[in-house]
């Protein structure tokens, strides 16, 4: 099978990811297209959107601890930045 045989638009990647253990979607005609692309050892296909779903779930946590410390950053920098603009600011008056 090569990849003129896929509607346009779509291009399936030859090696699905080892950790997610899918290959392919739910659609069965489309899993017939797939199954050349997939690895001889996996017999199963399951829906790679729904790992990395499941994934995104079970990491959920380490996601939401990323995004609370990146927002406490970023406000830390403005705070900081706002104090030196005012202290330059201050600084130049006094000359």
């Amino acid at each position: 099978m090569n990849t003129t045989d896929l509607p346009p638009g779509e291009v399936v990647k030859p090696a699905s990811p080892p950790e997610l253990n899918c290959c392919g979607n739910a659609d069965p005609a489309r899993s017939k297209q797939v199954a050349a692309l997939c690895p001889d050892e996996q017999k199963e296909h399951k829906d790679c959107l729904e790992e990395i779903e499941k994934l995104f779930q079970h990491k959920f946590h380490i996601i939401g601890i990323l995004a609370v410390s990146t927002a406490g950053i970023t406000i830390f920098g403005m705070i900081f930045s706002m104090v030196l603009c005012c202290a330059i600011r201050n600084s130049r008056d006094m000359l």
